[in-house]
């Protein structure tokens, strides 16, 4: 047809038209005419190299390794220590074979009478020990001294010759707070002195709410004001009955001595043990360096009586009690060599005789 351009290549009826991509590779497009332009198929349709090229990232230079984190600021400063731990009040030491309570207190670094002050059960002579015997030793020279009810650090340092601050400043003793120490704590007072005893009365007469006040108050805490239904009587009663197998003042060597009435039992284990007087429970306890299971009953005018080595224990701190009532078992707990009831009265916090109170 005049004026048409056509391309022949072999057999028109027998080739089939080849694809723009492959006029495009082979050039078979003469000029003039457009060239073809390759596609390429993606999932969201056809697009053109340069279209595809556009959408990609350019290459950074600069960004071809990845940054590396800034190292870390290394303190000068030393990492804080932890806290040390409170050093304990006592330890215990077991008796051995050839031990003596001079070689005990050298070992340990205190006076023999630190030693002998915190164990008042070594018997007669100090150097006269049993083999197995626990004892209490403190980590200093001083008194081991337990908190009751009522009790103030200021008194307690008072009465065995220590100032406050010293006791405070016990790491052991854990003291916060010097108006609030718990009853019950074991306190470590360094340097202490025992309370001396005092004077023998020539006619004793303790005397414990001999008339009833006008105004009875049935809060624990009032130790001049017992509750209605505690007995008021004047002097002492036996707690228990039975043969005294060690009498107060017995000697213990190294100017200690015994600062009870140890009174074997008829009635044995189990029996039940008196209150001698009526008063407040200041203490119902454990005492892990001696008396065992023991009760402590505050009276008028200052005095104490002590109920120790006991197999049980019926009343509760704060507790008022009758005379008479009672207040806990016969037993052998803490350092004990048999069943008996050690007895105790002090006053001011010095040991009394208490054959001198008792019927």
């Amino acid at each position: 047809m005049p004026g048409s351009r056509s391309i022949i290549q072999g057999n028109l009826a027998s080739q089939q038209p080849a694809s723009p991509v492959q006029q495009a590779a082979t050039r078979s497009f003469r000029d003039g005419y457009l060239r073809a332009v390759p596609l390429i198929t993606t999932e969201m349709g056809f697009r053109t190299p340069d279209a595809l090229a556009a959408e990609l990232p350019s290459p950074n230079p600069l960004a071809e390794e990845p940054a590396k984190p800034p190292e870390p600021v290394q303190s000068t400063e030393p990492a804080p220590k932890p806290a040390p731990e409170p050093e304990p009040a006592f330890r215990t030491h077991i008796v051995q074979q050839g031990d003596t309570v001079a070689a005990i207190a050298r070992r340990y670094g205190l006076d023999m009478d630190s030693v002998l002050w915190n164990n008042p059960d070594v018997k007669n002579d100090p150097d006269m020990l049993v083999l197995g015997q626990e004892l209490i030793i403190p980590t200093r020279d001083g008194i081991l001294y337990t908190m009751k009810l009522g009790d103030t650090l200021l008194d307690v340092a008072d009465l065995y010759q220590v100032e406050p601050p010293d006791v405070v400043g016990v790491s052991a003793n854990e003291i916060s707070d010097p108006d609030t120490i718990r009853e019950g704590a074991v306190l470590l007072l360094p340097g202490a002195q025992p309370p001396a005893p005092p004077s023998p009365a020539t006619t004793p007469q303790p005397v414990f709410a001999a008339s009833a006040p006008d105004d009875v108050s049935s809060d624990d805490s009032d130790f001049t004001s017992p509750p209605p239904g505690v007995t008021l009587v004047s002097g002492f009663i036996w707690p228990a009955t039975g043969p005294i197998s060690e009498y107060f003042g017995a000697p213990r060597g190294g100017g200690t001595y015994h600062s009870g009435l140890d009174i074997d039992l008829y009635n044995g284990y189990g029996s039940a043990i008196a209150a001698a007087a009526p008063g407040q429970v200041v203490l119902a306890a454990y005492d892990s360096y001696g008396l065992g299971y023991h009760v402590v009953i505050r009276h008028d005018n200052g005095y104490e009586t002590d109920y120790a080595h006991l197999s049980d224990i019926y009343v509760e701190q704060g507790q008022w009690v009758s005379q008479g009532e009672a207040v806990g078992a016969a037993g052998c707990t803490g350092y004990c060599t048999g069943t008996h009831l050690h007895f105790e009265v002090k006053q001011g916090g010095a040991y009394l005789d208490p054959l001198d109170y008792l019927p």
